[in-house]
């Protein structure tokens, strides 16, 4: 199998200001040419560490065996009790981690034949935080579900791949489920006896083809959220949310399923991938490295990529973004609709119709990648806009539980250590407490502009995923209030001492996330210094919970000592500690276009010399 072509390197960065990018038609040459260079280098680099195995699969086709045991009668593939294989008291394996060397123990072991048609727990044989991962070779050529549990991550560069998708996918027919083999996942259940959604049935098939392609180019595990995170236990969720970014930022390869674990994915189907708040994270984490799965493909055969022929194709995610916005406006050339009267083309919707979420990840994907070609003392992309469009882009996006719209992101922006240990205080529904905790805590870790800087203060805006419509523009309610009402479901109609408020879900996306600030360090200092000092002194010292000041240019600020209000009691140590950091933030509201967060760190230091 030959690299994938390079030609879609071809720079379609889009400019984040004029005053950044101002090449020539030469520098955009020599611009093409080092990064073309450097990514097929890298490419090359990870595609050919494992030498790919000379059979993978036994049988005619890759489920030959699995379609055999599809004509056995139903009575003797019925749901049994499944067991685990015996395991040997000494270590299974052993491999390198951050603290060196580490064991790996086998915890399950299973016939595929035994899974089908049943529903899988498991958390009988499984520790609470660990990590686990699957087997691929087993599961390959033994049919056999194997899982590996360790305490540490390994580091080794070809252990393990991680596969990105959407919980709820494509939906398969029974038909072709039963052909392909199929199990679920127990997910527990809820307070009040409910059955937790398990996601449906996971196809052989499509597990088979992620266990395949990382054998062959990638690594010898998999990693797959459902089948290595105890679905029953909270305790373990939680710790697994704390170190899902290091989770990806680890694997070899991630293998992407747009369409889920049940199907394939056709390019001519429509996901939800592009919609989900979880694969927002894995995609900006894994852009070098996470290569895409579907059944079929759209381009002349020269440029296709065959994992399986005529049953699983892979193409690099980079390239999807990088060479241009054919699936979501195709050529009508190219591909046209089954019915040849009408010139209409099939929609090509493989990641989804969400444009303002695909669009701010193709930037962020382009901006990290021009970073990564520039050289040492070239002008790069600011690690601020960066981060500004990582905050922005995932409000775009959706979350069974709202309050992941926050934890799924907080690798991206450096927040995950230390949230690892709060993720437990918030509510499923909290995502704007939890987005306070969030930008309080970038703002108090953000290293300063320059090692001398005088001021520390800047800024940072969150699009809103409701509308607001107060009575008394002129007035904020308090971030208790605020939080209150788009936190819960109470009425749609929130009053509190100063406002009147209806809440409404957003008709459409409009935030323009171009129009970001492009100097909030000087626009924050130019706040403070016209902010009279008793009233920055008088929120400091805690005399007032919070101080309404109003701004010619930023309207109404409301100033308070800490974003993080939910936050449990401090010790005196911790309020010491508080008080030497010279700081206190102010938030403000924007109602003009699509509704957002203006939060500001407001550095007075200068106020105690």
């Amino acid at each position: 199998m030959g690299m994938p072509r390079r030609a879609w390197l071809y720079p379609r960065i889009q400019e984040p200001s004029a005053r950044l990018y101002r090449w020539t038609k030469a520098s955009w040459k020599r611009i093409r040419e080092r990064f073309n260079r450097l990514t097929v280098t890298q490419r090359v680099q990870k595609t050919s560490r494992k030498a790919p195995s000379a059979q993978p699969f036994r049988g005619s086709s890759p489920l030959a065996h699995l379609q055999e045991q599809a004509q056995k009668p139903a009575a003797a593939r019925e749901s049994i009790r499944l067991s685990i294989a015996e395991v040997p008291d000494t270590p299974d394996s052993e491999y390198h981690s951050k603290g060196g060397r580490a064991t790996f123990k086998l915890i399950f072991s299973s016939p595929l034949d035994s899974l089908r048609d049943t529903t899988f727990d498991l958390t009988p044989y499984a520790s609470e935080e660990r990590y686990r991962f699957i087997n691929c070779d087993s599961f390959i050529n033994d049919r056999t579900l194997q899982i590996y549990e360790t305490t540490t991550l390994p580091t080794n560069p070809d252990f393990y791949s991680a596969i990105s998708y959407v919980w709820f996918g494509l939906s398969a027919s029974p038909s072709d489920l039963e052909k392909a083999g199929s199990f679920r996942v127990y997910c527990g259940t809820r307070s009040d006896g409910t059955p937790r959604e398990d996601g449906g049935p996971i196809s052989m098939q499509v597990l088979e083809f992620a266990c395949f392609y990382s054998s062959k180019y990638s690594a010898s595990y998999l990693w797959l959220d459902r089948l290595c995170i105890l679905q029953t236990s909270k305790r373990d969720k939680l710790w697994q949310i704390g170190r899902m970014f290091e989770i990806y930022e680890g694997c070899q390869e991630c293998v992407v399923l747009p369409g889920g674990l049940q199907r394939l994915a056709s390019v001519f189907d429509e996901t939800s991938w592009a919609d989900r708040a979880w694969t927002y994270q894995e995609a900006i984490i894994t852009w070098e490295y996470a290569v895409v799965l579907t059944s079929d493909w759209h381009r002349p055969k020269g440029e296709q990529h065959w994992l399986v022929d005529g049953e699983c194709h892979w193409k690099y995610l980079q390239e999807l973004f990088l060479e241009g916005g054919d699936l979501l406006a195709p050529l009508v050339a190219e591909v046209r609709s089954p019915d040849t009267s009408n010139p209409d083309p099939k929609p090509r919707l493989l990641l989804g119709r969400n444009g303002a979420a695909l669009d701010t990840l193709r930037r962020i994907m382009e901006y990290k990648a021009y970073n990564h070609m520039c050289e040492e003392g070239e002008e790069v992309v600011s690690e601020y806009q960066i981060r500004q469009l990582l905050l922005q882009g995932v409000q775009m996006r959706v979350s069974s539980r709202p309050v992941d719209m926050v934890f799924s992101i907080l690798g991206l922006v450096g927040a995950e250590e230390d949230f690892s240990q709060r993720l437990g205080e918030f509510g499923e529904n909290e995502r704007l407490r939890a987005t306070l905790a969030l930008v309080e805590t970038i703002f108090r870790h953000e290293p300063e502009v320059e090692e001398e800087a005088e001021n520390s203060s800047t800024l940072l805006d969150v699009p809103l995923w409701k509308t607001l419509e107060p009575t008394n523009p002129a007035h904020l309610p308090s971030l208790r209030e605020l939080t209150m009402i788009l936190d819960t479901d109470a009425a749609a109609h929130q009053a509190t001492e100063t406002w009147i408020l209806t809440t409404k879900n957003l008709p459409r996306w409009e935030y323009n996330v171009a129009l970001t600030e492009e100097e909030p360090e000087r626009r924050a200092k130019a706040v403070v210094q016209v902010i009279p000092e008793t009233e920055l002194m008088s929120v400091y010292h805690g005399e007032q919970e919070h101080v309404t000041f109003k701004d010619e240019e930023e309207g109404v600020i409301q100033l308070c000592r800490t974003l993080d209000y939910g936050k449990g009691p401090k010790s005196e140590e911790q309020l010491l500690e508080a008080l030497s950091d010279h700081v206190v933030f102010g938030w403000s509201l924007r109602m003009e276009g699509h509704p957002y967060i203006r939060f500001y760190k407001l550095d007075i230091s200068h106020l105690f010399q």
